[in-house]
């Protein structure tokens, strides 16, 4: 099969710590959005509060939520991932709009927290191909990262 003509936003040269500010971003925005407060044990954000504005909370977190799907694409995110990350986005913002089922939703969906796992794995596994060929490119069906402890390392950053 050859080899993919589409090149990563990921340069060579590219640091770690380059790589890691794109998701650092990423990550800060999406815990600002999704996960910024506690009250009785439930966490929730500014997209749960602002999405109470009545007709136009939901798509001003909307457009911030936009901020994440671009910083993927900055990255050369395939657009599968992409699709998936509008998707949530999408979903997010309209239910958002059906009062009370949309603040409850809201809070239990939280649609940044699950793109910025999305974005972390991308990341992951471009880094994971670069050290293992020298070659930055998008990875599409390199094996999925599954080792426990990398899941629970992004799941840990991003409370």
């Amino acid at each position: 099969m050859p080899e993919s003509t589409t090149t990563s936003m990921i340069e060579p040269n590219d640091s770690r710590d380059t790589i890691a500010r794109k998701l650092e971003r990423s990550r800060a925005l999406s815990l600002a959005l999704d996960t910024r407060f506690r009250v009785f044990g439930f966490s929730f954000g500014w997209d749960a509060i602002i999405g109470l504005i009545p007709g136009v909370g939901d798509a001003i977190t909307g457009i911030m939520s936009s901020y994440i799907v671009a910083e993927a694409w900055r990255a050369g995110a395939p657009f599968s991932l992409l699709l998936r990350m509008a998707f949530n986005i999408a979903l997010d913002t309209i239910v958002g709009v059906v009062p009370i089922l949309g603040g409850i939703f809201d809070i239990w969906f939280k649609a940044n927290v699950k793109n910025t796992r999305l974005f972390h794995r991308y990341l992951e596994r471009q880094l994971e191909a670069h050290e293992s060929d020298g070659k930055v490119r998008p990875v599409r069906h390199a094996r999925r990262i599954e080792s426990s402890s990398s899941r629970q390392q992004i799941d840990a950053s991003l409370r």
